[in-house]
């Protein structure tokens, strides 16, 4: 039924998976007389059947167009108060996420070295999370920061001391 709603291979797996935890549950907490082993045929069934599977990898960009269009509509949006704009130019051309963007400080910002410090940095192969520095070029912190390097550095300089995070999203 949920490959016939268009479900793929892998959210079919994560669905019998999910079965599995409840059967298994309900056996070991519940005391229910009940097996998993018609949950784990039904994977083997379903895998040979093609219905579950790996995940295929995607290398989606948007084009400029696409882009251009997503700006025009958020600059377009009076209600939004947050310069998605400028975030999601900054997050392209970075590659970063929003929580990463949001969690730089002013503390860990070298404008003259063009290096910020980044805290917990997603990795796939490290749950935990890393500390990297960052080099970006200055066209970046400048879409990010308008007004550019100079406005960026008075800013920073003027940034009271109860304000560690940069805030990039705040209206000036």
């Amino acid at each position: 039924m949920r490959a016939e709603q268009g479900a793929g291979p892998v959210t079919l797996g994560i669905v019998i998976g999910v079965l599995r935890v409840i059967v298994s549950h309900a056996a070991a907490v519940h005391d229910l007389d009940i097996s998993p082993k018609p949950v784990d045929l039904a994977r083997i069934a379903l895998k040979r059947l093609g219905l579950t599977g790996k995940s295929t990898v995607r290398a989606r960009r948007p084009t400029t167009d696409a882009l251009n269009r997503l700006f025009r509509r958020l600059d377009d949006n009076e209600r939004l108060a947050t310069p998605m704009t400028r975030i999601v130019k900054f997050a392209v051309t970075t590659t970063m996420r929003l929580d990463e963007i949001c969690r730089v400080e002013w503390r860990e910002l070298d404008l003259d070295r063009r290096i910020f410090l980044l805290r917990n940095r997603k990795d796939p192969r490290n749950k935990i999370g890393s500390v990297r520095r960052i080099h970006r070029p200055a066209t970046s912190l400048e879409l990010e920061f308008q007004g550019g390097h100079q406005d960026l550095r008075h800013r920073q300089l003027l940034t009271p001391r109860g304000e560690p995070k940069a805030q990039p999203m705040r209206r000036q």
